[in-house]
Protein backbone atom coordinates (compact mmCIF):
# COMPACT_ATOMS: atom_id res chain seq x y z
CA UNK A 1 0.00 0.00 0.00
CA UNK A 2 1.66 3.57 -0.34
CA UNK A 3 1.27 5.26 2.85
CA UNK A 4 1.26 9.06 3.79
CA UNK A 5 2.73 9.24 6.81
CA UNK A 6 1.69 12.64 8.84
CA UNK A 7 3.45 13.37 12.14
CA UNK A 8 4.69 15.85 14.30
CA UNK A 9 8.34 16.32 14.93
CA UNK A 10 8.27 17.90 18.01
CA UNK A 11 5.87 15.60 20.03
CA UNK A 12 7.83 13.81 22.69
CA UNK A 13 9.12 10.75 21.38
CA UNK A 14 7.40 10.89 18.47
CA UNK A 15 10.16 10.53 16.63
CA UNK A 16 11.84 7.40 17.65
CA UNK A 17 8.35 5.54 17.36
CA UNK A 18 7.72 7.23 13.90
CA UNK A 19 11.09 5.86 12.50
CA UNK A 20 9.60 2.93 14.25
CA UNK A 21 6.32 2.82 12.18
CA UNK A 22 8.29 3.49 9.04
CA UNK A 23 10.44 0.36 9.16
CA UNK A 24 7.78 -1.64 10.07
CA UNK A 25 6.00 -0.41 7.17
CA UNK A 26 8.42 -0.74 5.29
CA UNK A 27 9.37 -4.41 6.32
CA UNK A 28 5.60 -4.98 5.67
CA UNK A 29 6.16 -4.54 1.88
CA UNK A 30 4.75 -0.35 2.04
CA UNK A 31 5.26 2.22 0.40
CA UNK A 32 5.83 5.13 2.89
CA UNK A 33 5.97 8.91 2.07
CA UNK A 34 6.60 11.23 4.99
CA UNK A 35 5.12 14.61 5.72
CA UNK A 36 5.70 16.81 9.03
CA UNK A 37 2.30 18.40 10.26
CA UNK A 38 4.64 21.92 10.59
CA UNK A 39 3.95 25.36 8.82
CA UNK A 40 1.55 24.99 5.95
CA UNK A 41 2.83 23.12 3.26
CA UNK A 42 1.93 19.43 5.02
CA UNK A 43 -2.13 20.26 3.83
CA UNK A 44 -1.13 20.47 0.11
CA UNK A 45 0.98 17.31 0.52
CA UNK A 46 -2.67 15.59 1.31
CA UNK A 47 -3.61 15.63 -2.15
CA UNK A 48 -0.79 12.89 -3.01
CA UNK A 49 -2.34 9.73 -4.25
CA UNK A 50 -2.59 7.35 -1.71
CA UNK A 51 -4.01 4.35 -0.39
CA UNK A 52 -4.25 5.40 3.32
CA UNK A 53 -2.92 8.52 5.16
CA UNK A 54 -2.00 7.63 8.85
CA UNK A 55 -1.48 10.12 11.65
CA UNK A 56 0.92 9.73 14.17
CA UNK A 57 0.69 11.36 17.01
CA UNK A 58 -1.73 12.05 20.08
CA UNK A 59 -5.09 13.40 19.85
CA UNK A 60 -3.97 17.14 18.54
CA UNK A 61 -1.88 14.94 15.49
CA UNK A 62 -5.32 13.17 15.03
CA UNK A 63 -7.92 16.01 15.11
CA UNK A 64 -5.48 18.54 12.77
CA UNK A 65 -5.26 15.99 10.14
CA UNK A 66 -9.09 14.45 10.47
CA UNK A 67 -10.15 18.30 10.15
CA UNK A 68 -8.10 18.97 7.20
CA UNK A 69 -9.64 15.60 5.61
CA UNK A 70 -12.94 17.05 6.38
CA UNK A 71 -12.44 20.42 5.28
CA UNK A 72 -10.76 19.65 1.97
CA UNK A 73 -12.69 19.65 -1.22
CA UNK A 74 -10.63 16.80 -2.64
CA UNK A 75 -9.16 14.67 -0.65
CA UNK A 76 -11.04 11.07 -0.11
CA UNK A 77 -8.15 9.17 1.35
CA UNK A 78 -9.02 6.98 4.13
CA UNK A 79 -7.47 7.91 7.92
CA UNK A 80 -5.82 5.90 10.06
CA UNK A 81 -3.75 6.54 13.45
CA UNK A 82 -0.84 5.42 15.43
CA UNK A 83 -2.25 6.12 18.82
CA UNK A 84 1.32 8.23 20.57
CA UNK A 85 -0.27 10.65 23.04
CA UNK A 86 -1.11 10.72 26.28
CA UNK A 87 -5.30 10.23 26.24
CA UNK A 88 -5.27 8.97 22.60
CA UNK A 89 -9.19 9.34 22.94
CA UNK A 90 -9.99 9.35 18.87
CA UNK A 91 -7.59 6.36 18.26
CA UNK A 92 -9.21 4.35 21.11
CA UNK A 93 -12.92 5.40 20.07
CA UNK A 94 -12.07 4.24 16.85
CA UNK A 95 -10.14 0.91 18.19
CA UNK A 96 -6.98 1.91 16.20
CA UNK A 97 -3.28 0.33 17.20
CA UNK A 98 -0.97 1.58 19.93
CA UNK A 99 2.26 -0.41 17.95
CA UNK A 100 4.01 0.25 15.10
CA UNK A 101 4.05 -3.59 14.11
CA UNK A 102 0.54 -4.26 14.77
CA UNK A 103 -0.46 -1.23 12.64
CA UNK A 104 1.68 -2.10 9.85
CA UNK A 105 0.56 -5.66 9.35
CA UNK A 106 -2.88 -4.53 10.09
CA UNK A 107 -3.50 -1.98 7.20
CA UNK A 108 -4.07 -4.32 4.10
CA UNK A 109 -6.85 -6.07 5.81
CA UNK A 110 -8.17 -3.51 7.67
CA UNK A 111 -11.61 -2.43 8.25
CA UNK A 112 -13.37 0.27 6.62
CA UNK A 113 -15.52 2.50 8.57
CA UNK A 114 -15.62 6.79 9.25
CA UNK A 115 -15.43 9.71 11.73
CA UNK A 116 -17.97 11.79 11.39
CA UNK A 117 -16.75 15.64 12.17
CA UNK A 118 -18.77 18.00 14.15
CA UNK A 119 -19.28 21.67 13.67
CA UNK A 120 -20.32 24.09 16.11
CA UNK A 121 -21.72 27.65 14.47
CA UNK A 122 -21.77 30.91 16.53
CA UNK A 123 -22.29 34.64 16.06
CA UNK A 124 -18.58 35.00 16.42
CA UNK A 125 -17.22 32.32 14.37
CA UNK A 126 -17.43 28.76 12.60
CA UNK A 127 -14.92 25.82 14.02
CA UNK A 128 -15.30 21.90 13.65
CA UNK A 129 -14.66 19.44 16.43
CA UNK A 130 -13.55 15.82 16.30
CA UNK A 131 -13.98 14.82 20.56
CA UNK A 132 -16.63 17.37 22.10
CA UNK A 133 -17.83 20.52 22.34
CA UNK A 134 -19.49 22.30 25.10
CA UNK A 135 -20.14 24.74 28.23
CA UNK A 136 -19.22 24.00 32.15
CA UNK A 137 -16.71 22.65 33.81
CA UNK A 138 -14.92 21.01 31.30
CA UNK A 139 -14.14 24.10 29.84
CA UNK A 140 -12.79 25.32 33.22
CA UNK A 141 -10.22 22.87 33.29
CA UNK A 142 -9.09 23.48 30.09
CA UNK A 143 -8.28 27.13 31.32
CA UNK A 144 -6.02 25.98 33.85
CA UNK A 145 -4.82 22.38 33.22
CA UNK A 146 -0.84 23.54 31.81
CA UNK A 147 0.84 22.00 34.66
CA UNK A 148 -0.61 18.83 33.97
CA UNK A 149 1.61 18.36 30.72
CA UNK A 150 4.71 18.86 32.69
CA UNK A 151 4.23 15.23 34.47
CA UNK A 152 6.77 12.74 33.30
CA UNK A 153 4.74 10.15 32.50
CA UNK A 154 1.34 9.19 30.38
CA UNK A 155 -0.27 7.39 33.45
CA UNK A 156 0.76 10.15 35.84
CA UNK A 157 -0.88 13.45 33.27
CA UNK A 158 -3.69 11.27 32.61
CA UNK A 159 -4.47 10.92 36.75
CA UNK A 160 -3.73 14.18 37.52
CA UNK A 161 -5.65 15.44 34.71
CA UNK A 162 -8.35 13.11 36.02
CA UNK A 163 -7.97 14.71 39.62
CA UNK A 164 -7.98 17.99 38.44
CA UNK A 165 -11.42 17.64 36.69
CA UNK A 166 -12.59 16.42 40.02
CA UNK A 167 -11.58 18.87 42.46
CA UNK A 168 -12.86 21.52 39.46
CA UNK A 169 -16.35 19.50 39.73
CA UNK A 170 -16.37 19.50 43.68
CA UNK A 171 -16.46 23.51 43.71
CA UNK A 172 -18.05 24.21 40.82
CA UNK A 173 -21.40 26.46 40.63
CA UNK A 174 -24.27 24.97 38.61
CA UNK A 175 -24.63 27.59 35.28
CA UNK A 176 -27.89 28.60 33.95
CA UNK A 177 -27.44 27.27 30.24
CA UNK A 178 -30.20 27.04 27.08
CA UNK A 179 -30.23 23.47 25.54
CA UNK A 180 -32.21 22.08 22.98
CA UNK A 181 -31.96 19.10 21.13
CA UNK A 182 -33.56 18.13 18.04
CA UNK A 183 -36.10 20.57 19.43
CA UNK A 184 -36.81 19.36 22.53
CA UNK A 185 -36.04 21.43 25.31
CA UNK A 186 -33.28 20.53 28.31
CA UNK A 187 -32.09 24.07 29.59
CA UNK A 188 -31.74 23.81 33.04
CA UNK A 189 -29.06 24.80 35.71
CA UNK A 190 -25.63 22.70 34.60
CA UNK A 191 -22.17 22.30 35.92
CA UNK A 192 -21.37 20.34 32.26
CA UNK A 193 -23.04 20.44 29.24
CA UNK A 194 -21.37 18.45 26.10
CA UNK A 195 -22.08 17.34 22.84
CA UNK A 196 -20.14 14.65 22.57
CA UNK A 197 -18.69 12.89 19.22
CA UNK A 198 -16.87 10.15 20.71
CA UNK A 199 -16.87 7.91 24.11
CA UNK A 200 -14.25 10.08 25.97
CA UNK A 201 -12.59 13.83 26.48
CA UNK A 202 -9.63 15.38 28.42
CA UNK A 203 -7.72 12.61 30.27
CA UNK A 204 -10.15 9.18 29.33
CA UNK A 205 -13.01 10.23 31.12
CA UNK A 206 -15.83 8.46 29.15
CA UNK A 207 -18.84 11.20 29.17
CA UNK A 208 -20.32 9.57 26.46
CA UNK A 209 -19.94 6.08 26.70
CA UNK A 210 -22.36 4.45 24.35
CA UNK A 211 -21.43 7.09 21.46
CA UNK A 212 -20.44 6.18 18.42
CA UNK A 213 -17.89 8.29 16.20
CA UNK A 214 -18.87 6.55 12.98
CA UNK A 215 -23.02 7.66 12.90
CA UNK A 216 -24.55 10.62 12.18
CA UNK A 217 -25.70 11.81 15.88
CA UNK A 218 -23.80 13.15 18.49
CA UNK A 219 -24.84 12.39 22.10
CA UNK A 220 -25.97 15.51 24.06
CA UNK A 221 -24.23 14.78 28.34
CA UNK A 222 -25.64 17.24 31.02
CA UNK A 223 -24.39 17.30 34.35
CA UNK A 224 -26.33 19.15 37.24
CA UNK A 225 -26.02 19.48 40.52
CA UNK A 226 -28.42 15.80 41.66
CA UNK A 227 -25.42 14.11 39.52
CA UNK A 228 -22.26 15.62 40.95
CA UNK A 229 -21.80 12.80 44.06
CA UNK A 230 -22.63 10.34 41.41
CA UNK A 231 -19.64 11.72 38.95
CA UNK A 232 -16.92 12.52 41.84
CA UNK A 233 -17.36 8.94 43.15
CA UNK A 234 -16.49 8.11 39.27
CA UNK A 235 -13.92 10.23 38.66
CA UNK A 236 -11.93 9.63 41.76
CA UNK A 237 -11.99 5.62 41.29
CA UNK A 238 -10.72 6.58 37.81
CA UNK A 239 -7.87 8.99 39.06
CA UNK A 240 -6.85 5.52 41.20
CA UNK A 241 -6.63 3.00 38.31
CA UNK A 242 -9.42 1.57 39.04
CA UNK A 243 -11.15 -0.30 36.13
CA UNK A 244 -14.35 1.37 36.17
CA UNK A 245 -17.36 1.68 34.14
CA UNK A 246 -18.81 5.15 33.66
CA UNK A 247 -22.24 6.31 35.18
CA UNK A 248 -23.22 8.82 32.85
CA UNK A 249 -26.25 8.32 30.07
CA UNK A 250 -26.22 10.43 27.00
CA UNK A 251 -29.24 11.65 24.32
CA UNK A 252 -28.65 10.94 20.98
CA UNK A 253 -29.37 14.29 18.48
CA UNK A 254 -28.88 15.30 15.63
CA UNK A 255 -28.53 18.95 16.08
CA UNK A 256 -28.24 21.23 19.65
CA UNK A 257 -28.32 24.91 20.34
CA UNK A 258 -26.43 25.49 23.65
CA UNK A 259 -25.79 29.03 25.03
CA UNK A 260 -22.44 29.63 25.60
CA UNK A 261 -21.44 31.71 28.38
CA UNK A 262 -18.62 34.38 28.58
CA UNK A 263 -15.57 32.23 29.54
CA UNK A 264 -16.74 29.01 29.70
CA UNK A 265 -16.90 27.23 25.81
CA UNK A 266 -14.42 25.18 24.71
CA UNK A 267 -13.65 23.26 20.99
CA UNK A 268 -12.09 19.85 21.80
CA UNK A 269 -9.44 20.26 24.11
CA UNK A 270 -9.33 24.49 23.36
CA UNK A 271 -11.04 27.35 24.77
CA UNK A 272 -13.10 28.76 22.65
CA UNK A 273 -13.29 31.81 21.73
CA UNK A 274 -10.14 33.22 23.41
CA UNK A 275 -12.25 36.42 23.88
CA UNK A 276 -15.53 37.16 25.86
CA UNK A 277 -18.38 36.94 23.59
CA UNK A 278 -21.86 39.04 23.67
CA UNK A 279 -24.04 37.37 27.02
CA UNK A 280 -27.36 35.45 25.34
CA UNK A 281 -25.04 33.92 22.33
CA UNK A 282 -26.54 30.66 21.31
CA UNK A 283 -24.64 28.54 19.14
CA UNK A 284 -25.72 25.49 16.62
CA UNK A 285 -24.34 22.11 17.13
CA UNK A 286 -24.33 19.75 14.41
CA UNK A 287 -22.24 16.99 12.65
CA UNK A 288 -20.86 18.60 9.50
CA UNK A 289 -19.48 15.38 7.37
CA UNK A 290 -17.80 12.21 8.01
CA UNK A 291 -14.38 10.87 6.74
CA UNK A 292 -13.30 7.46 5.83
CA UNK A 293 -10.75 5.47 8.22
CA UNK A 294 -9.15 2.43 8.19
CA UNK A 295 -9.34 0.45 10.96
CA UNK A 296 -6.17 -2.10 11.46
CA UNK A 297 -7.18 -5.86 12.21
Amino acid sequence: MKVLLVHNPDAGTAGETTGGLVAALTAGGHQVEDILLEGDRWQAALDTPADVIVAAGGDGTARTVAIALATSPHVRTPLAILAQGTANNIARSLGMPEEPGELARGLAGADRSRLTIGCVRAPFGVAHFVESAGVGVFATMLRSSRHIRQRRSRDERIAAGIEHLRKLLEDANPVEVAVTADGEDYSGCWLMAQAMNIIAAGSRVELAPGADPADTALDLVLIGERDRELVLDYLARLARGEDVESPLASRRCRRITMGWPQGAGHIDDHAWPESDVPRGTEVGIEVATAIPVLVPR
